[in-house]
């Protein structure tokens, strides 16, 4: 199967991939993107949040219940590879990391390794979003199941998407940005 193919199967009827702290690919996944972070469980916790939305929705509970969003990846099993989406959690003012994003494939809880250096920022009026990495060997970087070369794409602030979610929550996409206030 070729990398493509291998990536877009990880996106089919998948239900509960999420992997063990312990499990060597999380510690293969760790090396090999040169991560300080020690993988935690985390429940989620329904704040009334749409699925997709981890960076508003955890900086939108910074903003009005106080504490920090928290970058870093959240890890997904798929047979012998392992995936990381690039996620945000909210940290709680007494330090809990929280996930209050519905995680994907069904999941009650996700595998976060936290991240400090993967930061959200403006370049050239788009916004600088990390790709998924993966374990896959010669696929380190993915882009909505396809193979990417780098390790970002970019986000356009007025991406309908986003600007309705902002509406709803009474952010701004900017808010989606990195600052030293709320992370």
């Amino acid at each position: 199967m070729d990398a493509a193919a291998h990536l877009r199967g990880m996106t089919d009827d998948v239900i509960d991939a999420v992997p063990e702290a312990d499990d060597p690919l999380v510690e293969h996944f760790i090396a090999r993107f040169q991560l300080s972070g020690v993988p935690l469980h985390l429940p989620y916790s329904d704040r009334g949040y749409d699925p997709n939305f981890c960076h508003l929705s955890a900086k939108h509970c910074a903003m009005t219940h106080g504490g920090r969003r928290v970058h870093g990846w959240a890890l997904w099993k798929f047979e012998d590879q392992l995936v990381g989406e690039h996620h945000s959690v909210w940290e709680n003012p007494v330090g809990e990391l929280i996930d209050v994003t519905p995680p994907k494939f069904g999941a009650d809880r996700i595998l976060f390794v936290r991240d400090d250096i993967a930061d959200l920022v403006e370049m050239n009026g788009v916004y600088v979003m990390w790709a998924d990495r993966t374990t896959i060997p010669h696929v380190p970087f993915a882009f909505q199941g396809e193979q990417i070369h780098k390790p970002n794409w970019g986000l356009l602030p007025d991406n309908a998407n986003i600007t309705s979610f902002c509406n709803k929550f009474g952010l701004s996409s900017s808010d989606m940005l990195t600052d030293e206030r709320f992370g």
